[in-house]
């Protein structure tokens, strides 16, 4: 049963810190220091492999997008005329229609008409002064009603403001636009489908004077790439976003890629099966399509890519790890053989192995509680450094983060580290000291080896004259 240590022991514990005050910071620091580098690249890691699917669900504007016919027109009827399709399925009255019915399906948490159209931006630095982009328009509640997107820089258009609009950062990249900047945006109708999309025309309306108030960063912003090219919307990322207020004001006879109703599920992404099953029971007798909002981005390449930097964040923990161990190891070390010099005197004095560990606790302690809140609190400030790449990129709070686990781990990795080396050191110089005493102590017991051989292999006699050795001649007499 373990016993409260003694007054000796305490004693020389609190000499032992004393004595050793600038080594006793120094050691703190530095195994304090040690600890967070370790504790805050494991945590960037983590940060970095889980930073995708946070980007997800902190943007996530809709779960699935439903554009449903209108009743009384066959499969064969929509695939006769690209036109008819366009206005029973994608047309802005289809679709409102749909969108009210699917608010009274179970399961739906909200319901937003979203679509994407063609439009020209003035851009002096692009042929013909103009760029062909694609315009994101929320019909009803603006682009932040259904997801929160990532603002770069300046603030998100106002619902009710029809000249203001948001851009995206490759469009911003590719124009020079910053918010406050002021530009022309002029939309194609829907008889310049064609034109629009190949660019041989530049649209007949005039369109109208518009504010860049805020610049996003979407899932195609999330990957660098070279904006110079940015010349026609099937080789672009290029998205203006556009308000409410400007739809009434311009739709719905704007060339178009549809009109969608944009769904919301309680139960995310992870109840899309069960809502298509509901809508394939409740449009049994009409067409519909469906799709995914992110269905034309490269998620997957997204994901690999932060995924090489979560590897390297991790090569780097373990590299650091065998890196502190070493060096914090070794400082610890050389000062506990240092302090423990006068081990063989105490020792022979009486002290016992178990009073040079305890006081060896006692005094390494400190130290060790000192690293560890040095550790814990130097990662958290690490933390706002820790992602790089395209996990920084997409990181909607890029700043300190607190990840308890890691913190914690780190904290407890810190101070055992420190305890463990000096206990260990205790240990094996307790040893060696008691081996020197016993060593020493032997040594004057007996005669050297040679000077029993210069003696003819007797033992000398005692003080008496009686012969001491091995054996005694005849009548117990030494010969």
């Amino acid at each position: 049963m373990l016993r409260a240590p003694g007054a000796a022991v305490r004693l020389r514990a609190t000499r032992l810190l004393a004595s050793n005050l600038r080594a006793t910071v120094f050691l703190a620091v530095l195994a304090g220091l040690a600890g967070a580098s370790v504790t805050a690249a494991f945590a960037a890691a983590r940060r970095s492999d889980s930073v995708i699917e946070r980007y997800t669900e902190h943007r996530r504007t809709g779960d699935i997008v439903v554009a449903a016919c209108t009743r009384g027109y066959t499969e064969d009827d929509l695939n006769e005329s690209r036109e008819l399709q366009n206005e029973v399925c994608f047309g802005d009255r289809a679709v409102t229609s749909t969108a009210a019915e699917l608010r009274s399906f179970p399961g739906v948490e909200a319901v937003g008409r979203q679509g994407t159209y063609i439009a020209s931006i003035v851009d002096p630095a692009s042929p013909g002064g103009a760029l062909r982009t694609l315009v994101a328009a929320d019909l009803d509640t603006g682009l932040a009603g259904l997801g929160a997107p990532l603002v770069v820089r300046g603030r998100l258009s106002r619902p009710e403001a029809v000249d203001e609009i948001t851009v995206n950062e490759d469009l911003a990249d590719a124009v020079g636009l910053a918010p406050g900047d002021t530009t022309r945006l002029a939309t194609y109708a829907s008889d310049e489908l064609v034109a629009a999309s190949d660019g041989s025309l530049p649209p007949r309306r005039a369109g109208r004077r518009v504010v860049v108030t805020g610049v996003v960063r979407d899932f195609p912003d999330l990957l660098p790439k070279d904006t110079s090219g940015l010349v026609t919307v099937y080789n672009q990322s290029a998205v203006v976003y556009t308000t409410p207020a400007w739809w009434a004001a311009e739709g719905p006879d704007v060339a178009s890629y549809g009109v969608g109703a944009l769904v919301r599920l309680t139960a995310g992404p992870g109840g899309v099966g069960s809502f298509r099953a509901e809508l394939g029971e409740r449009f049994a007798d009409r067409a519909y399509f469906t799709f995914l909002p992110e269905d034309d981005t490269d998620i997957a390449s997204i994901e690999e890519a932060t995924g090489i930097e979560a590897k390297g964040l991790l090569l780097l923990a373990c590299g650091l790890v065998v890196a502190a161990a070493r060096t914090v190891g070794s400082a610890i070390r050389r000062q506990t053989v240092r302090e423990l010099a006068d081990g063989p005197i105490l020792v022979a004095l009486g002290a016992r192995r178990r009073d040079t560990l305890t006081a060896v606790a006692l005094r390494i302690a400190p130290v060790a509680g000192a690293a560890a809140i040095l550790a814990a609190t130097g990662a958290l400030a690490l933390s706002s450094l820790g992602t790089v790449g395209v996990s920084r990129r997409a990181e909607f709070q890029p700043g300190v983060r607190a990840d308890g686990p890691v913190l914690l781990l780190g904290a407890l990795a810190t101070a055992l580290l420190v305890v463990g080396v000096g206990l260990g050191t205790a240990q094996r110089e307790a040893w060696r000291s008691s081996v020197r005493v016993a060593a020493s102590r032997g040594a004057r017991r007996s005669p050297p080896r040679a000077h029993r051989a210069g003696m003819g292999g007797r033992t000398p006699a005692s003080p008496n004259g009686a012969a001491q050795g091995r054996g005694t001649g005849r009548g117990g007499r030494a010969p």
